[in-house]
């Protein structure tokens, strides 16, 4: 069963890849092709990984993918927040988890860890901006409409992805090798549930009461919702 969850996570970025291409006029804003990009991403890690035994290449793809995952997600959510702390937080963990990386990919001694510290701390910041997010929209009194933003969608599959995962994260670093293949199906059902999501998000049309360049512009200048 784990393996057919496992083979089912490494095909999942292929579903919004198709309807992303074959909706693209629907998607054509550069945030949404970051996503896009990151998916492919994705798919190619995925699959790299599912057939090497290069522990070394596992061990350089883990930290290179961590470093893409956390500046597509954070850029998505820099387009579409207002709160002004963003300016200065979302570069500064960026460079953080930059700096750690490359700490240990220097420090060769510990090529067998999981790359615990920075995942953790990529998914604590990603889930506090999304829970951000629908904060405004919640202040904003847009609930009823929400589910018709796309928005909406790209933000609850990353929340949904990575709170599934944190404490996976995080307690990955004390796991066995077979206690983590054990519990990674949590990550392959929460990665699955994602791209579902990121799915519905493609698929949804843009609104005619959407201007399309205000469209991950800040919430006051958004007509549709004043």
């Amino acid at each position: 069963m784990n393996q057919i969850i496992a083979n089912t996570s490494i095909l999942s970025p292929l579903l919004p890849i198709v309807v992303f291409l074959f909706l693209k006029k629907r998607n054509n804003r550069k945030p949404l092709w970051v996503i896009f990009i990151y998916l492919i991403l994705t798919f190619l890690f995925d699959a790299v990984r599912s057939v090497t035994q290069d522990q070394f290449l596992e061990f350089y793809l883990f930290r290179a993918f961590t470093v893409i995952e956390y500046f597509c997600f954070s850029y998505y959510l820099y387009s579409i927040l207002t709160i002004s702390f963003k300016k200065w937080l979302i570069p500064l963990v960026g460079i953080f988890i930059i700096v750690i990386n490359i700490k240990y990919v220097i420090g060769v001694e510990i090529i067998e860890e999981f790359d615990a510290v920075t995942t953790s701390i990529e998914a604590i910041l990603i889930i506090l901006l999304s829970i951000t997010y629908f904060y405004e929209v919640i202040q904003r009194n847009t609930v009823s409409i929400i589910y018709a933003n796309k928005s909406f969608w790209i933000v609850a599959a990353m929340l949904v992805y990575l709170s599934a995962n944190l404490f996976l994260f995080i307690t990955s670093k004390y796991l066995t090798p077979e206690e983590r293949n054990f519990y990674w199906f949590i990550n392959d059902t929460s990665n699955t549930l994602k791209n579902i999501l990121f799915t519905i998000a493609f698929i949804l049309p843009v609104s005619e009461n959407n201007q399309p360049k205000k469209e991950f512009h800040s919430y006051d200048e958004h007509p549709f919702l004043n």
